[in-house]
């Protein structure tokens, strides 16, 4: 018996307090006490005597065998070192024993400040970190280092996961940083193993026992319960409590607070009303999958084929222009895989309900301005029935849609991790959702993004430390953002129309109308109206409304009827209220939102034929009215002691009478049995008809869907006329879906502003394209054929059976007639040799066809004719093309490799010579495609680790402090 240890006691504390009776070894080296943290000395561990290691202070040790052993190992922290040297000295023979009547009272020990259910498998702090890893890597066989070594590597990113989950990221990559300097001090590591060799050996040597896994999890779950380990009950002040609060003090957001019963009745009659007007008035699209008319389009009809176009950086259509995924993409692939599949259709339902799902969310968010039922169900009613909302689903924009209703989740994230920042009582995790919700609404409206940015920059510079939180908040925002910016600066496009453009398709100014000035922003418009005019319902033919509404400035007195009071409330809170903090906040908000709302909707974000479209401001009006809304209520809520007793009657009574307008103008056409969506106005004022309508996956006939899906792989081409002009699109398989857009190509070659002069200038391929458009509507045109082939186009489709078209396409040499279709009149190529892939000679004369799958090859086994020398794709010269044939890789073909002056537009591989029969594969990557994913993706995986709720009991949670523990035992 050469080692005696003592009990270990905290010190200056009234009572008795266990730091560790004895120390013991875990399996991976980890050193624990198997007491609880802070334990109160009642004796209950006297009866120990073995122990597999003592602490190093109050250690009795043998001279001859310290001086044997060469001491204690200065690489490691004091337990951890002396847990060593005993390990050695047992090996050597010596008996380890603890002397509880032995009480050694430490000043600073190392405290456990917090505990898990994984203990030290999850967190163990830096010091201790380092010296388990040295420790597991010295006495590891000779052998197995290098796989310890790789495993410790992928243990600390699997901890730093699992520490962000536990909603304490700086521990994660803290234990990163820990685990990377022990696994690189080769030197401590090295001169632990000499150490080991040092000194007597038994014949016999006498293991360190580990702990049994089973005791290990029996005390950790004890640490878990002990009466050190309480939860911190936070005091929420009264006029803070309300619906925000959503957790409890140690962050839980399993504990819903109650609210009181008329508030929840309220809640329910909005919402009961409003979704059965929402189900009468939309009754033509209950029974459809799809959204169609306006700017909606469907979505990718199947999780594959969604997540092929998240993470495809070619274009789907036109012509195979590289560019990365609009980032609206990501939202319908997770619509895709929340509905297996079925992203259409929840569009299709989020646009449905759109009236009770605003309500939804202004109710939980007036919350922060107002505890008052009445106020709440107010704010629901507004935000519901709000014309920029119904201009948006009756126009078809589902991002604007998706944006109104979001917005209010934002804010009250925002604000609860800015309270709970404040309390000192984390605020991570409604601030990971804040910025989740946040990188949804600004993939849904982009116009957003930099609003957005801007106002969390100014909010962390002017809130001081509790402000920080909001560094968080536009950090996923930005980074799905990050491969459409890049693609944009790659492709030289206009990087405003992509930050400003929305999803779905452009909208001409005689569809959807212009954009409306900032005072009628104001009254909640995002379309313009005519101020002189009547209203709609009134001169319309089978008009609902008196025929004296159809005089003039009757517009705008309803425009008044419907926005002046929440305007005027606004302003008369802004000027005059209390809370003013929160008026600053929504007055500046308010008034930047404006100033850049009139920057921006003179900018071009897309075109229609020579027609250059402005920037919608729809999701921009949302924030000018929720700001008014903030104020509005603000203004109510502290009426009786800023305003007067006669302010808070009569400006409810004004709102009411103005919901009442507007929810009777906006149900009735509704209501109407006779009143198809065709017939109706997207609002009471606006003249500009409803453009949604059923929709479907399919946009063009079957005959023509199969031969683009088909091993041909063809295309179809569009045309139309808009205004006079000849338009031409160039779709691939069943059409253009929602997801498959590429803003940064739709947006190249645009100018600035809207207003300006545009002249199209086009690249090779549109050049092509354009040449193709010009033989179709040409009569005689010699070389239809020759450009059908080259751009592997199929079928002509007529959508409106325009007489003009029509009549040119039925004389043109080279296409044949199908006739009618559900889709309008179509006409096949009579070439039947069109392909996407073929094989050419030297003179570019096509020898035959390769079959394809989406444009990709996997692996086509094919016999290459003699004079064949290229593989030509009718798809554009984009970095990222790659050919293998029989695994050797193929040659793009260069000026220099041809010995041509200018190369075509398109795709060409030089084919290898002496080979004539082989497996050919063909695929597109870009270079930067597979960093960007990654970093996009582990930055929004961190995130949903840190938002997702979380129990209790898988927590880290807090050990009491010394004085908490004083204050409670007195």
């Amino acid at each position: 018996m050469e080692i005696v240890g003592a009990k270990q006691l905290y010190a200056g504390m009234g009572e008795d307090r266990l730091v560790n009776v004895g120390l013991y070894l875990t399996a991976s080296s980890e050193v624990v006490s198997l007491n609880e943290p802070k334990e109160l000395d009642q004796g209950q561990y006297d009866g120990r005597d073995a122990v597999s290691a003592v602490a190093a202070h109050g250690m009795l040790v043998s001279a001859r065998l310290f001086g044997a052993l060469g001491g204690f190992a200065p690489w490691l922290s004091g337990d951890y070192a002396a847990a060593d040297f005993c390990t050695r000295a047992r090996q050597a023979g010596a008996q380890v024993v603890i002397e509880p009547a032995a009480r050694m009272y430490r000043s600073d020990p190392p405290t456990r400040q917090t505990v898990h259910r994984l203990g030290g498998a999850l967190y163990l702090p830096a010091e201790q970190r380092r010296s388990q890893i040295i420790t597991r890597l010295a006495r590891a066989h000779l052998a197995a280092i290098p796989l310890v070594w790789l495993g410790q590597w992928v243990l600390a990113l699997v901890r730093c996961l699992a520490l962000i989950a536990c909603k304490a990221p700086e521990a994660g990559f803290g234990q990163v940083a820990s685990s990377a300097h022990g696994l690189l001090n080769w030197v401590a590591i090295a001169r632990l193993r000499r150490m080991m060799t040092r000194g007597p050996r038994r014949f016999e040597p006498l293991p360190a026992d580990p702990v049994p896994g089973a005791v290990l999890r029996r005390q950790r779950r004890r640490d878990l319960t002990a009466e050190t380990v309480a939860p911190q009950i936070r005091r929420v002040a009264e006029e803070d409590a309300g619906l925000l609060d959503v957790a409890t003090g140690d962050g839980e957001f399993d504990e819903m607070p109650a609210r009181r019963s008329e508030d929840r009745l309220g809640l329910f009659v909005v919402l009961t009303a409003l979704t059965g007007v929402s189900l009468i008035g939309f009754r033509e699209l209950l029974t459809t999958p799809v959204l169609g008319g306006g700017a909606a389009l469907p979505a990718s009809p199947s999780v594959s084929e969604a997540l092929y176009q998240t993470v495809s950086f070619l274009t789907a259509d036109s012509l195979g222009e590289r560019s990365a995924a609009d980032p609206f993409a990501l939202v319908v692939l997770v619509l895709s895989l929340l509905s297996a599949g079925h992203a259409s259709t929840v569009l299709l339902w989020v646009v449905i309900l759109a009236a009770p799902l605003a309500a939804l969310t202004a109710w939980w968010a007036a919350g922060l301005w107002s505890p008052r039922a009445f106020h709440r169900v107010l704010a629901a009613l507004i935000w519901a029935l709000l014309p920029v909302l119904h201009t948006a689903a009756g126009q078809g924009r589902i991002g604007t849609v998706m944006a109104h209703i979001l917005l209010p989740v934002v804010v009250v994230l925002a604000v609860h991790a800015l309270r709970r920042r404040r309390e000192r009582t984390g605020g991570l995790e409604p601030a990971a959702g804040a910025g989740l919700v946040l990188a949804l609404l600004c993939a849904s409206a982009p116009i957003l993004l930099v609003p957005a940015v801007v106002f969390c920059v100014l909010a962390a510079s002017l809130l001081g430390r509790p402000g920080r939180i909001f560094w968080l908040l536009p950090a996923p925002a930005l980074a799905i953002f990050i491969p459409t910016v890049f693609s944009t600066l790659d492709r030289g496009s206009q990087l405003a129309a992509v930050l400003l453009g929305e999803p779905g398709r452009t909208l001409s100014a005689a569809e959807a109308g212009l954009p409306a000035p900032l005072w009628q922003q104001l009254l909640g418009f995002s379309v313009a109206f005519d101020p002189v005019a009547g209203l709609p319902g009134a001169s319309a033919e089978g008009a609902w409304l008196p025929a004296v509404l159809d005089g003039d400035f009757w517009g705008l007195r309803l425009a008044l009827l419907i926005g002046g009071p929440l305007l005027v409330i606004a302003l008369i809170g802004l000027i005059a209220a209390g809370r003013r903090r929160l008026l600053l906040v929504a007055g500046t908000t308010a008034a930047g939102t404006g100033f850049y709302s009139a920057v921006v909707t003179g900018v071009a974000t897309g075109r229609i034929g020579d027609e250059l479209v402005a920037a919608h401001p729809g999701p921009l009006v949302s924030v000018l009215v929720l700001c008014l809304l903030a104020a509005a209520l603000a203004a109510l809520d502290t009426a009786h002691v800023d305003l007067g007793g006669l302010f808070s009657p009569v400006a409810s009574t004004l709102l009411v009478i103005a919901i009442f307008a507007t929810a009777v103008l906006w149900a009735a056409p509704r209501l109407l049995p006779v009143s198809p969506l065709d017939e109706r106005t997207i609002t009471a004022v606006n003249h500009h008809p409803v453009l949604i309508s059923p929709g479907s996956h399919r946009h063009v006939p079957v005959s023509a869907a199969d031969a683009a899906e088909g091993p041909d792989s063809t295309r179809t081409l569009v045309l139309g006329i808009d205004n006079g002009t000849v338009t031409a699109e160039l779709v691939s398989g069943q059409g253009v879906m929602l997801d498959a857009v590429r803003t940064p190509v739709t947006a190249q070659g645009l100018p600035l502003r809207a207003d300006a002069e545009y002249t199209d200038e086009h690249s090779a391929s549109q050049q092509r394209l354009a040449e193709l458009t010009a033989a179709v509507v040409t009569p005689g045109a010699e070389d239809l054929e020759d450009l059908l082939r080259e751009l592997a186009v199929g079928f002509i489709l007529i959508p409106e059976g325009e007489t003009p078209l029509t009549d040119a396409a039925d004389v043109a040499a080279g296409l044949i007639s199908v006739g009618p279709t559900d889709r309008g009149l179509l006409w096949r190529a009579e070439d039947e040799d069109i392909a996407w892939a073929r094989l050419i000679d030297g003179e570019g004369n096509q020898l035959s066809t390769v079959a394809s799958d989406d444009r990709r090859i996997h692996g086509t086994t094919l016999t290459l004719p003699e004079e064949a020398e290229f593989l030509e794709l009718a798809t554009e010269r984009a970095g990222g093309w790659r050919g293998e044939f029989n695994g050797e890789q193929l040659r793009p073909t260069t000026e220099s490799s041809t010995g041509d002056e200018e190369l075509p537009w398109m795709r060409r591989f030089h084919l290898p010579q002496g080979e004539h029969q082989g497996t050919l594969e063909v695929s597109h990557r870009s270079d930067y495609q597979y960093p960007l994913l990654t970093a996009v993706g582990l930055m929004l995986l961190v995130l949903i680790l840190i938002a997702v709720p979380l129990p209790r009991s898988w927590r880290i949670l807090p050990v009491a402090t010394t004085a908490q523990l004083e204050g409670r035992r007195s």
